[in-house]
């Protein structure tokens, strides 16, 4: 079993911030409270605006949001295709200008209107499976290397985090974000 220290979160700068998000996971009882713990967790450690987690469906080659720290403006449901599911399960994807963003999101408008002009995409992968992506966003040019590398460090806690959200959802199936 790999340490603390070998996954890379050694650098957690807050022991507090991060018993605080394993207290949360092992009491979490609807679904969200993993996802809201996770955004707490990495936004103490990064910054940015806009959380938002993306569920992939490869049989229907879809994207479903299944949580975002804004649901006002970017509720779940929202599902949208995947027009190159090769390129999109490739890994870990940074954009740090407006152009960027124009290019990448169909819901541009949106999220330029919420101030983000950059973005960090990291891939979430348990058993083999692609299960989808934690989509990070905020000003442009935010997400420099420095901070590239230090978000690395929580790709190991996405499966982790979505398996759980998976389990809840099963269980309370008529809970949904904020209720």
């Amino acid at each position: 079993m790999a340490s603390i220290r070998s996954s890379g979160l050694d650098r957690i700068e807050s022991v507090s911030d991060f018993y605080s998000f394993s207290k949360s996971l092992m009491s979490a009882d609807r679904p969200g409270v993993a996802f809201e713990a996770f955004c707490h967790l990495t936004k103490q450690e990064f910054g940015f605006t806009l959380f938002t987690v993306l569920a992939y469906d490869k049989s229907g080659a879809t994207v479903e949001r299944v949580w975002s720290n804004m649901p006002g403006l970017f509720p779940t449901g929202s599902v949208s295709p995947v027009p190159d599911p090769a390129s999109y399960e490739a890994g870990l994807k940074v954009i740090n200008d407006r152009e960027g963003i124009i290019d990448a999101f169909p819901h541009h408008n949106a999220i330029l209107q919420a101030g983000c002009e950059s973005s960090l995409a990291l891939p979430v992968a348990a058993g083999g499976s692609f299960l989808g992506t934690l989509c990070f966003l905020h000003r442009a040019g935010h997400f420099t290397s420095e901070t590239v590398e230090k978000a690395k460090e929580f790709i190991a806690l996405g499966p982790a985090v979505f398996l759980l959200e998976e389990q809840l959802r099963a269980i309370h199936p008529h809970v949904h974000q904020g209720t």
